[in-house]
């Protein structure tokens, strides 16, 4: 006879998906998790929910925005997964300070190689232009 998939198998495997997408609550939820080093219990604790109210809550839609509409979405979200809002509201204006503190390292390290670039570059036409006259004047 075959063993029979355990019922929360197919969801734990959704949530691990939705995890890598921005889209889902859970991307935010793996952040905080991964960051803070706890493990899903302590976040489920933490959120005021059970580890099935956390499975419920991470594949909602991420809430974005500002004001009412954020409200109004962590309110649904939390009213859905039996979870704190206030929790669930903090957390996710946590990661999203992490992400724009590591989105403005990204761009800033990126502007930093451009400039070393642009001076390798600078620094290559001068001294093309050094060769240049070097060999004129030998030629002269």
């Amino acid at each position: 006879m075959a063993q029979k998939t355990p019922p929360d198998r197919p969801l734990e495997r959704a949530v691990r998906r939705a995890a890598a997408d921005p889209f889902f609550l859970a991307s935010a939820l793996e952040a905080y998790r991964s960051r803070t080093g706890m493990d899903e219990s302590e976040l489920a604790s933490l959120l005021g929910t059970t580890r099935e109210g956390l499975q419920r809550m991470a594949l909602c839609r991420r809430p974005r925005g500002e004001g009412a509409s954020f409200r109004s979405d962590v309110e649904r979200i939390a009213a859905y997964a039996g979870a704190s809002a206030r929790a669930l509201a903090q957390l996710l204006r946590e990661v999203e300070w992490w992400e724009a503190v590591e989105a403005a390292s990204a761009d800033e390290q990126a502007a930093g190689r451009a400039i070393l670039a642009a001076r390798e570059r600078e620094e290559q036409v001068e001294a093309q232009r050094e060769g240049d006259e070097a060999g004129r004047e030998a030629g002269q």
